[in-house]
């Protein structure tokens, strides 16, 4: 992960956004680029689907993807990769928690990215979920549900 971090580095000032994702995630960029554009990429904060599992305060889960905007990204590769104690093996397993990790650890925070209905533009789940009855098998305890209140 930290080679792909310096790479992308190299477009920081061409780009206001980078978006990681797993190779099997569908995403309507259309929608995220939509919220996106309430928030200015010069702040340092990532998003994506949160879970309140493995850190305090939670990660973003790798598989729904997650948003680095160029000031996160900048100091994620100039102040953590290679750098801070804390983020010393983001190539190996569970690099999801890692980012969520390094990124604390130099200042970035780690916000909810909501549309107007209050929901998440991240989904976690299998495409099947809603559709034809089809029922996931448990995969995460129940704490795992997003950080956000959608009623607030």
């Amino acid at each position: 992960m930290r080679v792909i971090l310096q790479r992308i580095y190299q477009f920081r000032n061409q780009f206001s956004y980078f978006y990681k994702s797993d190779d099997d995630t569908f995403s309507i960029i259309e929608n995220l680029k939509h919220e996106l554009a309430n928030h200015n990429p010069d702040d340092p904060f990532m998003n994506g689907h949160r879970w309140h599992l493995r850190i305090p305060g939670g990660y973003f889960s790798g598989g729904a993807g997650h948003v680095l905007p160029r000031e996160a990204l900048k100091r994620i590769v100039e102040k953590a990769i290679f750098k801070h104690p804390k983020c010393h093996d983001t190539d190996e397993a569970m690099e999801d928690v890692k980012m969520s990790i390094c990124g604390s650890a130099v200042g970035v925070k780690r916000i909810d990215l909501l549309d107007e209905k209050g929901e998440s533009l991240f989904c976690p789940s299998d495409i099947k979920y809603p559709f034809d009855n089809y029922k996931p098998e448990p995969q995460l305890p129940v704490d795992s549900e997003p950080f956000f209140d959608a009623n607030e």
